[in-house]
């Protein structure tokens, strides 16, 4: 592959699939991108087909939605639309070792690192313009969170189709400790109010790969990731307040409301 004396960069999709516990409860398969960095080979003999190399990888993966209608709470009567997103994000460091064939290499890897969970929550008006002072879409992003510490493996292959351009086939499979998750399924709405049901499972996950691996003719290295500074954090908030910005010239006019689910008339007890 001759990439002995480039680094080279990776852009790609993935299908997403939890593993183990988080399978078992029901969180939906998805899928989404990845990008990963990777420095120069570093021959470890003379022979020059076992080499090592350090580098970075991410991704960001959609795992499944589910809408709802509701009534909203504003002044005047409205309907509004609810959509409830499963994500994941993840951060990893990369030491591979990697086979160079010359028209192909095969590599396997070690990655740590950390990945995210979120749970997104966004209202729509229907007809915004019946109530001028709220917003027409609110979007609350950490509706369940969880950010935890992985480690795993991953394997592939490249194949050359020219001299700066490869084909990447491969899996990444990492476990995760144990934080707080929502499966779409177990989301329920009882009269006018959507109710959770967040439950504490491993984060493990399996990542099927495929991507275009691009070559750069300098130095070699790559930059360095910091890790998230919410390790170990969890977070369930049904309330979650996001932060309204205003720009132009004077006068700064005032913000709008958010726009919430309306409670029920009769509400019952809620242990959520």
């Amino acid at each position: 592959l001759n990439l002995n004396a480039q680094s080279y960069w990776a852009i790609g999709a993935h299908g997403a699939f939890p593993q183990n516990n988080l399978k078992k409860t029901g969180y939906s398969n998805g899928g989404g991108i990845h990008f990963s960095a990777m420095n120069k080979l570093r021959p470890i003999n003379k022979v020059g087909i076992y080499n090592y190399q350090f580098g970075l990888f991410s991704d960001f993966s959609w795992l499944g939605h589910r809408n709802f209608g509701v009534m909203i709470n504003t002044p005047v009567p409205d309907n509004g639309k609810v959509r409830i997103n499963n994500t994941s994000a993840s951060i990893y460091s990369v030491l591979r070792n990697a086979w160079d064939f010359d028209k192909y290499m095969l590599y396997a890897d070690l990655v740590f690192g950390f990945r995210s969970y979120y749970t997104q929550q966004t209202i729509t008006a229907e007809n915004p313009e019946l109530n001028p002072d709220y917003q027409s879409v609110t979007t609350y992003n950490d509706v369940v969170f969880n950010n935890r510490f992985h480690k795993g493996i991953a394997g592939g292959f490249l194949y050359r189709l020219n001299p700066n351009l490869y084909a990447d086939f491969g899996f990444t499979y990492s476990l995760g400790a144990k934080g707080l998750v929502q499966p779409l399924k177990d989301i329920y709405q009882e009269g006018n109010e959507l109710r959770y049901k967040p439950t504490s499972s491993n984060t493990d996950i399996l990542l099927i790969k495929t991507g275009i691996v691009f070559k750069f003719n300098n130095n070699g290295s790559s930059g360095n990731g910091q890790p998230s500074s919410n390790y170990g954090q969890d977070d369930y908030n049904t309330n979650t307040r996001t932060r309204t910005t205003t720009t132009g010239p004077r006068p700064t006019p005032a913000p709008k409301k958010q726009i919430e689910i309306k409670p029920n008339s009769d509400p019952k007890k809620n242990n959520n």
